[in-house]
């Protein structure tokens, strides 16, 4: 059943190496005795996790085992796992490993163990898996899915692979905080590694077609293992330095002690994880080329079709509840609200309000109290619809995407004449529906980014200069200004329209000393002033038509830069691959996107946003963590 393992990537053959070299004879009478001292004689099963045989028969438990399961592990290592669930449950049990020593070192140790009836040992990749669908009714990864940068692959591999109820157990080294991207391609912390935290698995989890997805955080248990790992390693230096080389210990102690670093900082941990496929396809992930059990049934997608022509409607519908005030008199309503008293009280005409109520409860927007024939907003809708202050709040979105529906309409005939439409020359109304629900990014740009800067918030606190590329209606100087009342804030806007009405929203706001604006465009911005902080909001995709003149207008901020000055950029979060422009935030950026073409800019994916930043010159990139999933908020330093 083994396959030939052709294209792999430079990183994986590292991490093979290193997990070759683990599987000689020598290392791996080591690591037992090691694992002895860690773990204990009776905590010890052979395995090449740090998990103990106490940790593994609790994970274990979930799959509950017998003769009659057949069982895949993947990333099997030296196949001590796998020799100890066969022992103790009879089951079926095939373990996968892509290196070709330690698949040898398993086979050798099942016919030792006599259970060779019961295992069987592969050689492959977890991720692109050489069995059929349907093939397993267990599936168990322990603390290896961090070498594999696809996850997503590898778990619709792991769904496809199961039969339904089958469960997927696993688990894994978790990012608790951010780590920096550069120490997990450093090769130093077991390899490659590609980190998610807890949030970002269990959804990948559930976008996969899984369900009932259950986490244990176990990073207390994890950080006191490390730390003793890391003691007990060491306490065998020499005998190490012996029997496997200077550079083996040298690479194992580099290994542990930067693991117990990022583990006692809080920022590396481990999760277990426990999820189950579906007892029948509905709900399962799709494949890659979205289509389920082969071709899409027509019914299916006439409904789907129908579908999207009913969300239609009801985006109006909204719209319209918005725009016209009846939304908000049914939320201050104290009760349901009939009919005649939405009449009697916002003035409109019979016809219209009766439409309209009708229409907003097929959308289920408004509940019916059958009882008092009476109409009621549904309780989540008022913060979601209404509440400016809410973090769900979406009324401004509506008004956004209304204000677009003149640029969807004419795309069919900017794409027949290959032309764009100049941004300055923009509705003015769209220009101000956008600002309004960017408003708030501000206060995030604040809380999440420049506050945790010691260093940045005191230079702007003594009096720094700031720079607002894309300054629009103006909303961000505002902000910056009374946050920090010192500073000296540029903004420049390609826009004499939104210049003009910022000005005079910064009139209003009294801050004209502190605060001037610059008609300018971004590409050919040119100024006098150095500055500690230059940030731009949704602007970084709209300069040029091309990467590299991004490059170039990125490496003209570098040079406007101070020394130690730090760049804020936040933009759409656009995955890299095609198969995630599906899940339903992404979906609305992807009808944005077409917006864009008709203005001739174009949304930018998260790898190719950080390879321009460095690419200009910028340190220390950071990606700031925050709660809206549909925006990438990224931080570097010159």
């Amino acid at each position: 059943m083994d396959i030939q393992i052709t294209n792999i990537s430079p990183e994986s053959m590292y991490i093979k190496r290193m997990y070759n070299a683990v599987y000689l004879p020598k290392a791996r009478i080591i690591g037992r005795m090691i694992r002895n001292d860690v773990l204990g004689v009776s905590g010890n099963i052979g395995q090449n996790c740090i998990l103990s045989k106490k940790d593994i028969d609790t994970l274990v438990r979930n799959a509950a085992l017998n003769k009659n399961k057949r069982v895949l592990d993947l990333c099997c290592g030296d196949g001590g796992v796998d020799i100890h669930l066969a022992k103790q449950f009879g089951c079926k049990i095939i373990g996968l490993d892509f290196s070709v020593t330690g698949i040898d070192v398993a086979k050798n140790s099942v016919k030792k163990e006599d259970v060779s009836k019961n295992c069987n040992f592969t050689l492959g990749l977890a991720e692109k898996s050489p069995f059929g669908d349907g093939s397993f009714d267990v599936i168990f990864g322990f603390d290896s899915f961090i070498h594999i940068q696809d996850k997503r692959m590898l778990l619709n591999e792991c769904f496809r692979m199961l039969k339904p109820r089958g469960k997927l157990i696993f688990s894994d080294w978790v990012e608790m905080e951010e780590i920096p991207e550069k120490i997990q391609k450093s090769g130093e912390l077991w390899g490659y590694i590609y980190l998610l935290d807890n949030s970002a698995y269990r959804k990948l989890i559930s976008e996969s077609g899984f369900e009932g997805v259950k986490l244990k955080d176990n990073s207390v248990n994890f950080k006191n293992i490390i730390a003793r790992w890391e003691g007990i390693n060491l306490s065998y230096r020499d005998f190490l330095i012996k029997e496997c080389g200077l550079d083996y210990f040298n690479s194992a102690r580099r290994r542990w002690a930067l693991a117990r670093e990022l583990s006692q900082s809080g920022l590396l941990g481990q999760s277990f994880f426990v999820c189950q496929k579906p007892h029948t396809q509905s709900g399962a992930a799709k494949t890659q080329a979205g289509a389920e059990d082969g071709q899409p049934k027509k019914r299916k997608d006439l409904k789907m079709m129908l579908g999207i022509i009913s969300d239609f409607c009801s985006f109006w519908v909204v719209n319209s509840g918005l725009k016209s005030g009846i939304l908000s008199i049914i939320a201050k309503s104290e009760g349901p609200i009939t009919e005649i008293q939405l009449i009697k009280e916002s003035g409109y005409a019979e016809r219209f309000i009766s439409s309209w109520l009708r229409a907003a409860y097929a959308s289920k927007i408004l509940n019916y109290d059958l009882k008092e024939n009476a109409y009621i907003l549904k309780p989540s809708l008022k913060d979601i619809l209404l509440n400016r202050n809410d973090r769900s709040y979406l009324g401004g979105s509506f008004n956004m995407f209304a204000e677009l529906a003149e640029i969807f309409k004419l795309h069919p005939e900017f794409m027949k004449a290959g032309k764009k439409k100049p941004l300055y020359k923009q509705n003015i109304s769209l220009v101000r529906a956008m600002a309004d629900i960017t408003r708030v990014d501000f206060a995030d740009f604040y809380n999440l980014a420049i506050r945790a800067d010691i260093q940045l918030c005191d230079v702007l606190k003594r009096g720094g200069n700031i720079l607002d590329i894309g300054a629009g209606l103006g909303y961000g100087p505002i902000y910056f200004s009374k946050v920090y009342p010192k500073c000296k804030i540029i903004g420049i806007d390609i826009d004499k329209r939104v210049i003009n009405i910022a000005k005079n929203n910064i009139k209003r706001e009294r801050l004209g000393a502190s605060i001037k604006l610059k008609l300018m465009d971004a590409r050919m911005v040119r100024l006098k002033t150095s500055f500690d902080l230059i940030y731009m909001n949704l602007t970084l995709h709209e300069v040029g038509r091309e990467d590299n003149e991004r490059l170039i207008f990125l490496k003209r901020c570098y040079r406007l830069m101070k020394k130690g000055g730090k760049i804020l950029i936040s933009e759409m979060s656009m995955p890299d691959q095609v198969i995630d422009y599906r899940q339903p935030f992404i979906k609305m950026l992807m009808g944005l996107e077409m917006c864009e073409a008709v203005f001739g800019g174009e949304m930018l994916t998260s790898s190719v946003l950080k390879s321009l930043i460095r690419k200009a010159g910028f340190q220390g990139l950071k990606e700031i963590k925050q709660p809206d999933r549909s925006r990438i908020i990224l931080l570097a330093q010159k």
